[in-house]
């Protein structure tokens, strides 16, 4: 079971059962135990989609994806609409 201890936490069902959480304003993933599996330091994120997940992390004013272990990719959100 999960602990109570995020300010937010996102939907259950989501790409390898990871759970997007906030804590202490910043967001990041959790396994269903609660083991920090993405670090919980994006000032916004969404769902993983296909194996990446788009990304805010301030001053950077772009979103960008990662993967699942954490890395950036080079492809960045604004890139991508604009083809």
């Amino acid at each position: 079971m999960l602990p109570c201890n995020y300010e937010e936490i996102g939907y259950l069902k989501e790409e390898k059962d990871w759970i997007r959480v906030k804590q202490n304003g910043k967001w990041g993933w959790v396994d269903k135990k609660g083991k920090v599996m993405i670090p919980i330091r994006y000032d916004a994120i969404a769902p993983f989609e296909d194996g990446k997940a788009p990304v805010i992390q301030l001053p950077y004013e772009d979103h960008f994806f990662i993967n699942y272990q954490g890395e950036f990719l080079l492809e960045s959100l604004r890139k991508r609409e604009e083809e």
